[in-house]
């Protein structure tokens, strides 16, 4: 079977900019993914803070009014009691802590490490820059 001149003219290696154009579209993807997770991360902290800010009032009174403190109190006056006792104390503590404030530490806690990430991650998000004429490995 003999081979066709046109067909054997054609060339297998990809072109030159084809690596670099493929690099750039990554570095573009990653880029825009680090923005959407800064601006998702952002705006959890400014909502959990705006909760708290639009809530105060009401968190300061479920505060006052729970036995989250007092129970606090008693590691350092009671400590002995408490230890023979830990599995009570700690669901104790537990079902007196405030929800509104549970619901505010948790989101802010999460929009928290969301933002450490996010820094993390721009700190290598120039892993596939290029430049004309270097190797990749």
């Amino acid at each position: 079977m003999a081979i066709d001149p046109q067909v054997s003219q054609i060339s297998v290696n990809p072109p030159s900019e084809l690596m670099e154009k493929i690099l750039e579209r990554i570095e573009r993807g990653r880029i825009h993914q680090l923005w959407f997770r800064l601006i998702l991360s952002l705006s959890g902290a400014v909502l959990s803070l705006g909760y708290v800010l639009f809530n105060w009032a009401q968190i300061q009174l479920e505060l006052q009014q729970s036995s989250f403190f007092s129970l606090l109190k008693l590691v350092s006056s009671d400590s002995d009691i408490l230890l023979a006792n830990i599995k009570s104390y700690l669901l104790g503590l537990l079902e007196s802590v405030p929800v509104d404030l549970v619901l505010f530490l948790g989101i802010l806690l999460f929009s928290i490490l969301c933002l450490i990430s996010f820094l993390a991650s721009a700190r290598r998000v120039h892993v596939f820059h290029v430049k004309h004429g270097e190797a990749h490995s």
